[in-house]
């Protein structure tokens, strides 16, 4: 569902919807990695900076961690 609604370029539906599962289950690592992807899209840097790091938090993966370390030094130049 998700996926469809990015490719469709439905970004806000699709992170209403993620949002929604967020806050019956604020630990589900796939939904706060999608909201880091969504909102990254939406330019919405911080944000997405802050959904990859709970991701992270909660199940520690090496691609969240590269994803998190490029907006981290991308942050830097502003």
């Amino acid at each position: 569902m998700v996926k469809k609604l990015v490719k469709q370029g439905n970004y806000s539906v699709a992170l209403e919807f993620v949002d929604q599962l967020l806050q019956r289950y604020p630990q589900h690592v796939e939904s706060l990695r999608a909201k880091g992807s969504i909102l990254l899209k939406m330019g919405e840097k911080d944000a997405a900076l802050d959904a990859y790091r709970k991701a992270h938090e909660v199940e520690p993966n090496p691609q969240v961690q590269k994803q998190i370390e490029s907006l981290e030094r991308s942050g830097r130049g502003h």
